[in-house]
């Protein structure tokens, strides 16, 4: 029974399936109908693959995985918000451990359709995908994507190249040792039958066991001539099924008829030699029939053994198929784990982010409760002022029949008064400046009855322009700035992970199958990947939880903001400290925005909003006990005085 595979596959993807042949006892002939050679994309085409955020990514094969690392001349890898996507395994294990980045592929079967049936791929509206694959390519994945409406980007990173000539030919005396063909790739198979059809092996290809993993590779072969019970499917590319495939097929040729040698007619021999002769004749046919003998044991001992092999085999392949139930059933049960898991952070989040809303929401009521109290107090102020205004407006009235002296006095200290009155109100310094500036200059007309009192002027005017003011519009600003740039800000996840794993020796015997499962356990055990769960945070987060996480920063920032309008220091400074742990608690602190947002937080966290300006002024004192004197005068004095 002959044992011979030929394998029409890529250079770069033989060897492992080699080496798994080998161990199960087939002897492997290797052969590429195609060459793959690397493309160099220009330095623009490679900036955009990496530095642009993806919304999802998609590699469609080994060879794409290994040759864009190789393009891109470098370790870093494009980041994708919804991760890497493959059509299998085959494709994914590699893309994993390269990219280091979670990766999501087909669980039943490992094709385009199945593929662009995940429900990650369905709703793509307005979202940029990145798709890594050779040229030329099959259209399908960027066609469907571009239908559902993301704007998708090529990245071609090989071509493949058909064999010409001499490099495409297959040795002659392979055909004689080989009766199962594996082809992974619909256009090797399509140059494979042609070139079969040339050099007119088309019935010896016809006779042989074809191994493919699709239904397009199997379309190619019918049409081609080669009988469906002829045709094998493999579950995926991956080296492990194809060998299981291979292992399925059974192949019996026919045992070639032996040719007894008829003895040759006798001459006439006389009849002394008839004794002689029929004494050999009996050993000849005695000899004769030992052989035949010989030759049926031999034969019966061959078709037990034949029927032992392949009755262990079978039960090697039964065993296989229970181990492959029971690693769907794990990653079935994988799967159902990480919806339930995900779904509870999510509850969580959810919760958390209500609870913070609750209390946020208390803040405020509590933040307007305060702003009416303090709205009523500015009214009684504004009250007592108009009280204190119509006194005044009533001494004015009074010191009308006064000298001239007194006029001057008495619009002195009303506007000193109300410079003292705006500096407790409102805090505005300029306005004060202003009002005592003016003060001042009423005096001067009657400077030497007035002169202790300019003086006074003078030292209260450079007492309150000493006093340090607060840039209030620049703070605003800054503040508003810092709200703008909280959506750009990159939050820090520890998305890296270290596959460890040592090479497991598998015997080729055929009697150590127990051993040999046993490690294949273990080694897909080590393969698993593992979840590790976040005290704090999911281990993704969606858009809505992202939006809701960044609208808690600019809720925090909006209040800080109506904190500095209304010279609230304690609410102020809570609110951005807050927004500072939050920032450094949950934000990658080495991106380049993350430390420009925490630099602008800190110039405006300490800041002090609320000046002590004077209440009291000497100036004044000294004003209202002058008009004091001149209201306690005599009126007769006071008309004597102007006589």
């Amino acid at each position: 029974m002959s044992r011979g595979v030929l394998i029409i596959r890529a250079e770069q993807e033989q060897s492992v399936l080699e080496l798994k042949l080998r161990e199960r006892g087939f002897n492997p002939y290797c052969h590429s109908m195609v060459d793959i050679n690397a493309l160099t994309p220009s330095n623009a085409e490679k900036e955009l693959w990496l530095q642009t955020r993806w919304d999802g990514i998609v590699a469609v094969s080994p060879n794409a995985v290994r040759f864009f690392e190789q393009v891109v001349a470098t370790d870093t890898w494009p980041q994708a918000n919804k991760h890497y996507f493959s059509v299998g395994p085959g494709t994914g294990e590699p893309l994993l451990s390269r990219a280091k980045q979670p990766v999501t592929w087909p669980t039943l079967e490992h094709n385009s359709d199945a593929l662009l049936a995940l429900a990650e791929l369905q709703h793509v509206d307005n979202e940029q995908w990145l798709i890594i694959n050779g040229a030329p390519g099959r259209s399908i994945i960027p066609d469907t994507l571009t239908e559902r409406g993301a704007s998708v980007t090529i990245a071609s990173v090989y071509e493949r190249v058909p064999k010409e000539n001499t490099a495409a030919k297959i040795a002659t005396d392979w055909f004689e040792q080989i009766d199962r063909i594996l082809v992974s790739s619909k256009e090797q198979a399509e140059l494979l039958t042609a070139y079969l059809q040339q050099e007119g092996l088309s019935d010896w290809a016809k006779s042989c066991h074809w191994v493919v993993p699709s239904e397009r590779i199997a379309e190619v072969l019918r049409d081609f001539g080669v009988s469906s019970p002829h045709i094998h499917f493999a579950t995926s590319a991956m080296a492990d099924d194809l060998v299981a495939a291979t292992i399925r097929i059974k192949t019996v040729k026919p045992m070639t008829e032996q040719t007894i040698p008829q003895p040759e007619k006798s001459k006439p021999v006389a009849p002394k030699e008839v004794k002689q002769r029929s004494g050999s004749r009996f050993w000849n046919r005695f000899f004769i029939f030992i052989l035949l003998l010989s030759v049926l044991i031999l034969g019966a001992g061959g078709w037990f053994l034949w029927q032992q092999q392949a009755a262990l085999v079978s039960a090697t392949e039964q065993e296989f198929d229970q181990l492959r139930s029971r690693l769907s059933k794990a990653q079935r049960t994988d799967a159902e784990f990480e919806a339930r898991l995900t779904a509870r952070l999510q509850q969580d989040t959810s919760a958390r982010i209500d609870k913070q809303g609750e209390e946020q929401q208390q803040l405020i009521t509590s933040l307007r409760a305060q702003q009416e109290s303090h709205q009523a107090r500015l009214r009684q102020q504004v009250a007592q002022q108009e009280q204190d205004l119509m006194r005044l407006s009533q001494r004015v009235r009074a010191s009308e029949s006064r000298k001239a002296d007194g006029w001057l006095l008495s619009e002195a200290y009303d506007r000193v008064n109300i410079a003292v009155q705006r500096l407790s109100v409102d805090g505005d310094p300029a306005v004060a400046l202003s009002l005592l500036t003016v003060a001042k200059e009423i005096l001067t007309d009657d400077r030497a009855n007035y002169q202790t009192i300019i003086d006074q002027l003078e030292r209260d005017i450079a007492m309150v322009a000493a006093v340090p003011a607060v840039d209030y519009s620049g703070v605003l600003l800054q503040l508003q700035d810092m709200q703008r740039q909280i959506t750009g800000l990159a939050m820090q996840f520890d998305q890296h992970m270290k596959n460890d794993s040592e090479a497991i020796e598998v015997s080729a015997d055929t009697s150590d199958w127990r051993d040999n499962l046993a490690n294949a356990w273990k080694s897909f055990s080590a393969d698993l990947v593992r979840i590790q769960r976040d005290a704090d945070l999911p281990i993704r987060l969606n858009q809505e939880q992202r939006l809701a996480f960044n609208s808690r920063l600019e809720l925090q920032l909006q209040l800080a903001q109506q904190a500095l309008n209304r010279h609230q220091q304690d609410v102020f400074h809570s609110t951005l400290n807050e927004v500072n742990e939050l920032v450094t608690t949950y934000f990658a602190q080495e991106d380049q925005k993350t430390i420009h947002f925490l630099a602008a937080l800190n110039s405006v966290r300490n800041v002090t909003i609320v000046t002590e300006f004077p209440t009291s002024l000497l100036s004044r004192a000294m004003l209202r006990e002058r008009l004091r004197d001149l209201e306690s005068q005599p009126q007769q004095a006071m008309e004597g005085s102007n006589d």
